[in-house]
């Protein structure tokens, strides 16, 4: 099984998990600030990503905490959507009052799961029509025998900065 672990192929999905807990240094509990900030979610991501999205079963996704299921995006630029909008605007970037919490981080095991998934399809799945899943079988294919496959890297930085 460990020799698998870094396999890329249709019914194989990686994810890591992220959080961001303002906690007082006295307790160690989550506190808000106790002045105004900006808080801000900044995803980036480096590395040729369009093939995978491309692909119909390559799926990017985000769970937030306590979710049974993750949410799948079709593209990078939805996901990265998703994640800035956990700053409490879809900018990336809100203003909050002193004592105020992001909806998205208020107790410090929050950890939301990003990822992706590349799913492994199935006659008993949606797309039944057998022409269809031959060409998209074929493209999964191409796709997992490529020589290099597409490395992309993703890094999310999250800042609470003290508003004068």
């Amino acid at each position: 099984v460990d020799g698998f672990s870094k396999v890329i192929a249709p019914g194989t999905s990686k994810s890591a998990t992220f959080a961001f807990g303002y906690t007082n240094y006295k307790t160690d509990k989550i506190k808000a600030p106790e002045v105004a900030y900006k808080f801000t979610v900044d995803p980036a991501i480096t590395g040729d990503y369009d093939s995978l999205d491309a692909n119909p079963n390559f799926k990017w996704t985000l769970k937030a905490p306590g979710a049974t299921e993750a949410t799948k995006y079709s593209t990078v630029a939805d996901l990265l959507t998703a994640v800035k909008a956990l700053s409490g605007d879809d900018s990336g970037t809100k203003q909050y009052d002193a004592g105020n919490l992001p909806s998205a981080f208020t107790s410090a095991d929050e950890a939301y799961t990003i990822g992706w998934e590349w799913v492994f399809e199935t006659e008993d799945d949606t797309n039944t029509d057998k022409d269809e899943m031959a060409e998209q079988d074929a493209k999964d294919t191409a796709m997992g025998n490529a020589e290099a496959l597409e490395n992309v890297t993703f890094k999310i930085t999250i800042s609470a900065t003290q508003i004068d």
